[in-house]
């Protein structure tokens, strides 16, 4: 017998075979890696209500009157005090949210 006629595959058959088999391989389901995306039962944080921010600030309006020595200071709603009502303003209006509070000592 010749090597003509033990051979079944024509040469060219093989690089699609090749390709028809990685083309398959590429499309079974791999296990899919949890993201950010995956939140599944996780209830979101609820935003801050205003009471919560105005408490936040006032304690760090008094702490910075405790600490300095201040009757009184203006505190901007990055949390940031001033002692000068003219200094908290120009600070705030780089901001978005442009709250100032006026914290007295206690």
């Amino acid at each position: 017998m010749s090597d003509e006629t033990k051979n079944t595959t024509a040469p060219e058959a093989q690089p699609e075979q090749t390709a028809a088999a990685d083309a398959q391989a590429a499309t079974k389901s791999e296990p899919k890696a949890k993201g950010k995306s995956d939140t599944k039962g996780k209830a979101e944080p609820k935003p801050k209500a205003k009471a919560d921010t105005g408490n936040a600030l006032k304690s760090v309006g008094l702490d910075a009157c405790k600490r300095h020595g201040i009757a009184e200071v203006w505190v901007t709603a990055d949390g940031q005090s001033f002692p000068q009502s003219g200094d908290a303003k120009a600070h705030a209006a780089n901001l978005n949210d442009k709250q100032i509070l006026n914290v007295k000592a206690e």
